[in-house]
């Protein structure tokens, strides 16, 4: 899904786990920008795809998306794998056969983040969404809003955009039984550290974040 705001000249690309529920509600509710849907697109969908269906000039939009220290946003997946999809809560995770197994699998083994980071049937849910990384890493974007500090990148965002509207944005699709305070470098060990780190070494360097 993408927001596309004419209003602010706006197009913000959900990268999942960034906070993009609550940034995507906040821009339709008070600066009438369209949530982009469609059956061709999936639940998120890169730049480049977004173009592809819908031809527009991007020169002319402020490129947005959402970034997150990757090593947090695979424990928060890891929660959600086992905590959430494994109930089987979501009706849309029942297209993707690999990730019904790996969430009943989940569900009835109570895994560590190292069996499901490995697991035969994670590879393409225990990870960040590689194209709109990609994306990031090749300087696609405009602005970068950082999940870590969400409410000050999103006043530095409206001011650059030209809006007084503030907003403490709320939180949706949150990890509810991953400890707040819990530190994500308590669920890896040196084999899953050092293998997120080179798979995401790119990103890496292109946002800054370290482990």
């Amino acid at each position: 899904m993408a927001v596309l705001c004419e209003k602010l000249n706006l197009l913000y690309i959900e990268m999942p786990r960034t906070g993009c529920t609550a940034v995507a509600n906040f821009f339709r509710e008070f600066h009438e920008a369209s949530r982009i849907e469609t059956e061709v697109i999936e639940r998120h969908v890169s730049l480049t795809e977004f173009q592809e269906l819908f031809p527009l000039d991007a020169s002319s939009f402020v490129k947005v998306v959402g970034v997150r220290n990757p090593f947090d946003s695979l424990v928060s997946q890891y929660h959600k794998i086992k905590d959430f999809y494994s109930l089987g809560k979501s009706q849309w995770m029942f297209q993707f056969d690999d990730l019904v197994r790996l969430a009943k699998w989940a569900g009835e083994t109570n895994p560590s983040f190292d069996e499901v980071l490995f697991h035969p049937d994670a590879e393409r849910w225990m990870c960040l969404d590689q194209d709109i990384a990609n994306e990031v890493v090749a300087g696609d974007y405009d602005f970068l809003m950082r999940f870590e500090s969400l409410n000050h990148e999103m006043d530095n965002l409206t001011d650059q955009l030209g809006s007084k509207k503030k907003w403490p944005l709320q939180r949706y699709n949150t990890t509810k039984k991953r400890n707040s305070l819990s530190n994500y470098r308590d669920y890896y060990t040196t084999t899953s550290r050092d293998m997120t780190h080179k798979r995401y070494h790119a990103y890496l360097q292109a946002t800054g974040y370290k482990f």
